[in-house]
């Protein structure tokens, strides 16, 4: 048998990621809930006293059986991916990547919705996508809000790669492509994205066309190419809804989102007409899975959600995971609010969760990333956040047991 060392799962350090947190919410002059601060801490006790159960390390056949699967697919069609089952994405294979990483480019413009610099690029074979580029060195850490900082390019691929493993088909395929500036960009960009481009000290920069866009903000390479990841387009073949997260911040430092300080505020959430229909009453259960998914990430910044308005039973889909790891010292625990809220989870994320520990997370997810995409390259220290995240959340769990009974908390759909 073996038990994971916790030495690995957390900073020597008792509760230094707390600390972190709070270190940069304060620098911040952030209110902090007083409902999340009281949850946290208690989440943060039991984390200290989780029963070996959560530390051991479990058979691994389902997780060889999902890499396995993903590697070996005959599926070769992007298109026959989006034949959508059960609203879930069928991501199909390792080839989905590789046909993103070398499509030719027919045409590139401004993917100008939203706040940060992001490409809309036209492949062959009728495939679109959007580029987000890199900004960061993949070892630099975004100390701030949760919310801190530009997109993280190598987010949104790792993402992809977690939900593969998490068996969350509802993540966007996205791969690392490395870009010849002049050949694949510029040579094919439209007239309003080649006006922001210009020339600073031999440098290539361009801006841009978005909300905080602007010249003064450039995006400068010295050489001949362009890292980014290259993220397939949902909108341009699925007919997607979209509608306000109820967990969402109000990205003002000085007022709280009503979640934030309401510790009945799933309740308001659960009774209200839209998720209390039967239609939507899944999208409620999968505030829960997408609460652990972005805590795990590090994503504080979901605002929105989209689904397929064409379903009869909708389900969220994962969209937009650039600011992601950005901080692996920091566990920002509030992320969790609708899981230690309304203390649900399907029984089919909490399997896939007890799959995942005994560090089983970090050693699959390097395994799967290393045989698919070579490109990414990601700090290790993301890889033991992963593995503490993870333990965090059976940590909340056992607060939502202790308070509920299991047997109300893990529910059948």
């Amino acid at each position: 048998m073996f038990i994971f060392r916790r030495v690995f799962a957390r900073r020597d350090d008792k509760n230094e990621t707390d600390k972190v947190v709070r270190k940069n919410l304060e620098k911040n002059n952030c209110k902090l809930g007083n409902h999340s601060v009281l949850v946290s801490d208690l989440i943060l006790q039991l984390n200290e006293d989780l029963d070996d159960f959560y530390l051991t390390r479990t058979d691994t056949t389902v997780l060889f059986e999902r890499c396995n699967k993903f590697f070996h697919s005959t599926t070769t069609n992007l298109e026959n991916m989006y034949l959508v089952k059960k609203n879930q994405i069928n991501f199909a294979s390792i080839k989905i990547l590789n046909i993103l990483k070398t499509s030719r480019i027919l045409k590139v413009e401004n993917a100008s919705k939203g706040t940060q610099l992001k490409l809309l690029v036209h492949l062959n074979n009728n495939i679109t996508a959007i580029v987000k580029p890199k900004w960061y060195s993949n070892f630099d850490i975004i100390n701030g809000p949760v919310y801190a900082g530009k997109d993280r390019h190598f987010g949104e691929v790792v993402a992809f790669f977690i939900s593969v493993l998490m068996d969350l088909p509802r993540v966007p395929p996205a791969a690392i492509r490395i870009f010849n500036l002049h050949k694949e960009i510029i040579s094919v960009a439209d007239k309003k994205l080649l006006s922001t481009f210009i020339t600073k000290n031999n440098n290539i920069c361009f801006y841009g066309v978005c909300l905080y866009c602007n010249p003064s903000d450039l995006l400068c390479t010295d050489s001949k190419i362009l890292e980014g990841s290259i993220i397939y387009y949902l909108s341009s073949k699925l007919t997607l809804k979209i509608m306000r997260h109820p967990w969402g911040r109000t990205y003002k430092c000085s007022t709280l989102a009503r979640w934030e300080t309401d510790e009945y505020y799933c309740t308001t959430v659960k009774n209200s007409k839209f998720y209390s229909s039967r239609q939507n009453r899944a999208l409620f259960l999968d505030f829960m899975d997408v609460a652990i998914f972005d805590f795990l990430i590090s994503n504080g910044d979901r605002h929105h959600f989209e689904y397929i308005a064409t379903s009869q039973n909708p389900r969220i889909l994962m969209i937009d995971n650039g600011k992601s790891f950005g901080n692996p010292y920091a566990d920002y625990i509030d992320i969790l609010a609708p899981l230690y809220q309304c203390c649900k989870l399907r029984n089919s994320t909490f399997n896939n969760l007890l799959k995942l520990r005994g560090g089983n997370f970090s050693k699959w997810l390097q395994y799967l990333i290393k045989q698919s995409d070579r490109d990414v390259v990601i700090n290790n220290l993301h890889y033991a956040a992963l593995d503490r995240r993870l333990l965090l959340i059976f940590a909340a769990l056992k607060y939502c047991f202790q308070k509920h009974g299991m047997q109300n908390v893990i529910v059948e759909e």
